[in-house]
């Protein structure tokens, strides 16, 4: 008899921690696939403002988004692939944006910061901020530029997109998409 009460205890204990384990992850960031082998961390030193291995992330593809809860309902993490951009001088051009999915919040201070491989990822450029409303399009996104030195050189890029919703407190994920080949010398 003592056996089978313990038992139920501890099934009970179980069957609580499992639901306050997922009550805990409907509020904050959902964790993400770290990069790709061809996608890692760098080797030496760590591209600055991204020393926090630990911090959630996630590989995106156009389209892809990385979902994070906050006191004021979630939302969603947006950005493209960096591309050269249209503009008459030859720059790497990425958009980072926010969609919100339920909740109260307005506005959100969106960063992008764009990074180039070179035996690990490394910041290029200066991070760019923008206080934006939801949902995208050119007035509600925030846009990195690194102009190119020549247009003969190949190298990789990709961005980093982190979303903080004003006036809540969400979760320390960071959007990082596919990385790109695009003819932009550094």
């Amino acid at each position: 008899m003592i056996r089978s009460k313990s038992r139920r205890y501890w099934v009970a204990l179980g069957a609580v921690a499992c639901l306050m384990s997922s009550t805990a992850t409907a509020h904050a960031a959902i964790p993400a696939a770290e990069p790709t082998s061809t996608q890692e961390e760098p080797v030496g030193e760590v591209a600055p403002g991204l020393q926090d291995s630990y911090a959630p992330r996630k590989q995106a593809k156009p389209g892809e988004v990385s979902t994070s809860g906050v006191d004021g309902g979630f939302f969603t993490t947006e950005g493209d692939y960096v591309h050269i951009s249209s503009a008459t001088t030859r720059a790497a051009s990425g958009h980072g944006w926010w969609i919100r999915t339920s909740g109260n919040a307005t506005q959100a201070d969106v960063t992008i910061q764009l990074q180039r491989w070179q035996n690990g990822w490394y910041n290029i450029g200066s991070p760019v901020k923008e206080r934006v409303y939801s949902g995208g399009g050119s007035g509600n996104r925030a846009n990195a530029r690194y102009t190119c030195k020549n247009s003969t050189s190949w190298n990789s890029f990709r961005s980093v997109v982190d979303v903080d919703v004003v006036g809540y407190i969400d979760g320390d994920s960071k959007l990082y998409t596919s990385s790109r080949q695009l003819a932009c010398g550094i």
